[in-house]
């Protein structure tokens, strides 16, 4: 089951896969281009990081899975990390919207942070 994703710099779409061991890229036509399995069973999420963007990070989960599970696959509940040939995007971006000066919240209820 398809969980977290990221973006790389050429349109592929790295896929975390809940209980699928691994994570998949995608390209534009939905066809898989990669795949990286891990030695987890609950991959959540990913990201890419270090200053390139080819470092992919992916989160994993130890919820619910028996001691048998967690035996084969030791790397559950761990962060994992593998190097990509292709970029990925940053996550940084322009704000969608603006809040007034005097705005004591974001729309969500969080307090507006110093800029």
């Amino acid at each position: 089951m398809p969980d977290g994703i990221a973006v790389d710099a050429q349109g592929g779409l790295w896929v975390a896969l809940w209980d699928g061991g691994r994570v998949i890229r995608l390209d534009a036509t939905g066809h898989v281009t990669a795949q990286v399995s891990v030695p987890a069973l609950r991959v959540t999420s990913v990201a890419f990081g270090d200053e390139d963007l080819r470092t992919l990070y992916l989160t994993t989960a130890r919820t619910g899975l028996n001691e048998a599970t967690l035996k084969a696959y030791p790397g559950s509940g761990r962060v994992h990390f593998f190097h990509t040939d292709v970029p990925g995007l940053s996550v940084a971006g322009a704000a969608l919207f603006s809040l007034p000066d005097s705005s004591p919240a974001s729309p969500h209820g969080c307090p507006r942070r110093a800029t």
